[in-house]
């Protein structure tokens, strides 16, 4: 490959072929080989890989980038942001390659070794049912499958793919007379828009249709050409702002999600953000679902089963789709990750647990030889799985990748999955290329701070203004919470912890009034190191307060 000290800017034309982690790279035709069949790769990209991997091992700053890539000129941070964002989600198909963020200097590719998982069976299986099968709040189900997010739809298998469904924003009613109200209603709209935009949803026009229009959702819908249609209305009470949305399928005219949210009053300006967050991240958690179905009855139950908030309604709603669409891989596999769902609750009698393996590992099975080319059908084959170890879950989250290189949770599994054996740096990049693509999720968000926190590595420059609108999105999501403050203690960032803590809105949510756990005695002994705030804390965990897993109990 040629020198790059010359400062010349990247020709693709001229640049050799090359190998790097197992892939070989074709400059002049923007080719990248995996093993497989060759995908095409935008020039851009191509043009910061051959950059980066000339000058493999050593920090390359981003006026280089600019310099030898965009041709010197003035470009925006998003579009060089989304561009690493395509490299580094490459490069974690490679095979021991890493592109590391040096903060405030710049990227460096490095060629690592990886060990291969050496966790005890015992502690794996408690991760496979405290993460695999975990239950999560509100759109989440944590790492059990919110469904799938995506950017775009490069996702779709062959021979697997519907088409894209259209969706329709209409203004939110204001149920309050006053024109303030009313600004907000089309507010909430523009918003929820921006966000699905944002992920490259497309939209129907909604311009015949004012706020205060009386249609049925369904009519619109088939009015306007769109396939679901967004609507709801807004309130305000007292001290407090509540708004209603729902979406609505045109096909059969069902109602696939409700649900209502509320803000202080003096919090109004942050209302449109948080609710157009929500309905983004429940549509991208479901979009890689319902692409696969083509039968709109079934389609509807998937969406109502994975958007439920009761795990048992959902599971239901499971059941009764898979009983009208049995040879539905879609159905299948939906049933199989409801089932999960429950069985993780702590709630659930172990005579329930035991009777509700066996159909949904059999459904598991089915969904995957039914979609081969679907990442997610290869989900339950770890998680339902009995004998399943690290290595073997690491191999068959890989094939699934290999099957499905955009796959939208898979990433985020293997993430968690290499975490718990010790691989932080990977599981940091794996979590971060998850969240550059889909913003919208508090998991995938929570789970990248978590990661970064826990490696002690600084949120890299070109994820912080993601992170600052997930933050803003997910403010009052108890998972998104838990996890940013679980990572800041793992990580011993304290400060940022009590910070955290401290904040009106997720200070609740980590210390619900009446905890007893004596977090702050424990955040003050690590900050100040005084005997005597040490001696206090550890008083109050000899008491009783600090519950035997409590993070903080070991502190």
């Amino acid at each position: 490959m040629n020198d790059m000290q010359g400062g010349l800017q990247v020709n693709l034309a001229r640049e050799p072929d090359f190998t790097l982690g197992g892939a070989k790279l074709r400059p002049s035709t923007r080719e990248i080989d995996f093993g497989g069949k060759p995908e095409t790769i935008e020039p851009r990209v191509m043009q910061v890989l051959v950059v980066l991997a000339k000058r493999r091992g050593a920090v390359v700053s981003r006026d280089e980038l600019i310099h030898h890539c965009w041709e010197g000129r003035v470009v925006g941070e998003d579009a060089i942001n989304r561009c690493l964002a395509k490299v580094r989600r490459l490069t974690e198909r490679m095979r021991d390659v890493e592109l590391e963020t040096i903060p405030r200097v710049g990227y460096r590719l490095s060629e690592t070794s990886s060990a291969a998982p050496t966790a005890a069976k015992a502690g794996f299986r408690a991760w496979l049912w405290r993460h695999a099968l975990g239950v999560g709040s509100g759109l989440a189900l944590l790492l059990v499958v919110s469904g799938g997010a995506l950017f775009g739809y490069g996702f779709l298998g062959r021979g697997e793919q519907a088409s894209s469904p259209t969706f329709a924003v209409l203004p939110f009613n204001s149920l309050n007379s006053g024109e303030e109200m009313h600004l907000f209603g089309k507010s909430m709209a523009a918003a929820t828009s921006a966000a699905l935009n944002r992920v490259g949803l497309p939209l129907a026009s909604t311009a015949p249709f004012p706020a205060e229009a009386k249609h049925n959702p369904a009519e619109v819908g088939r009015a306007l050409g769109a396939d679901y249609v967004i609507s709801g209305s807004i309130r305000r009470e007292g001290d407090m702002v509540r708004a209603f949305a729902r979406v609505d399928q045109v096909e059969g005219g069902t109602t696939v999600y409700s649900r209502v949210f509320e803000v202080p009053a003096e919090e109004i300006s942050t209302l449109p953000d948080y609710v157009a967050g929500r309905i983004a991240g429940a549509i991208t958690s479901t979009i890689a679902f319902i692409t696969r179905e083509p039968d709109p009855t079934a389609r509807a139950g998937v969406l109502r089963a994975l958007l439920s908030e009761d795990p048992r309604r959902g599971l239901e709603v499971a059941r009764e789709t898979l009983a009208t669409a049995p040879r539905s891989g879609v159905a299948q596999l939906v049933f199989a990750h409801a089932s999960r769902r429950v069985f993780s609750h702590r709630d659930t009698p172990e005579l329930e647990r035991q009777a509700l393996i066996g159909p949904a590992r059999a459904a598991g099975a089915s969904g995957r030889e039914l979609l081969p080319r679907f990442g997610e059908s290869y989900l339950p084959g770890c998680g339902l799985s009995a004998t399943a170890t690290p290595g073997d879950c690491e191999d068959l989250l890989r094939q699934g990748l290999a099957a499905d290189p955009q796959s939208p949770w898979l990433p985020t599994h293997l993430g968690t999955l290499l975490s718990e054996v010790g691989r932080l740096r990977e599981a940091g990049a794996l979590s971060a290329s998850a969240h550059a693509t889909d913003p919208f999720q508090s998991t995938k968000a929570g789970l990248y701070l978590y990661h970064l926190a826990l490696s002690r590595r600084p949120d890299p420059p070109e994820m912080q203004p993601s992170l600052r609108g997930s933050q803003l999105y997910w403010r009052r999501d108890p998972m998104f919470v838990e996890l940013r403050f679980q990572g800041l203690l793992a990580g011993g960032r304290m400060e940022e912890a009590e910070t955290l803590l401290g904040d009106p809105v997720a200070g609740p949510i980590i210390e619900p009034p009446g905890d007893p756990q004596p977090i702050r005695s424990v955040l003050a002994a690590y900050r100040t190191r005084a005997p005597t705030d040490v001696q206090r804390a550890r008083s109050e965990c000899d008491a009783g307060r600090c519950p035997a897993k409590s993070p903080w109990r070991h502190a």
